[in-house]
């Protein structure tokens, strides 16, 4: 039994290392459930992504690697923004440029 709590332990602890927000949560805003840090730049709303980075199992969920991408607003443009907090609503739409380093 012992054995088997030191291996889950080790296995989250493995995890949480392969989800996490690449860039630093305060300077830019991190989405919790994709693990992908989003942001504003130059008016338009960011978003990590899963590019040239090995891929996780799950492509929803961000792997680490800075990578980024501009956001789709919906209406295929991309997402205006001032401030972080703008970009919140967008953070998870689809990648209006590609994804590079």
């Amino acid at each position: 039994m012992k054995v088997f709590v030191v291996a889950m332990v080790a296995l989250f602890m493995v995890a949480e290392g392969l989800w996490e927000c690449a860039w630093d949560g305060e300077l830019y805003p991190c989405d919790g459930v994709t693990a992908c840090s989003y942001g504003c730049y130059k008016d338009a709303c960011w978003s990590q992504c899963n590019g040239a980075c090995a891929k996780t199992g799950n492509n929803e969920v961000c792997n680490g690697c800075k990578e980024w991408c501009y956001v789709n607003s919906g209406d295929d443009d991309y997402a205006k923004c001032r401030e972080h907090s703008d970009c919140k609503e967008y953070r998870r739409n689809t990648c209006w440029s590609t994804c590079t380093v």
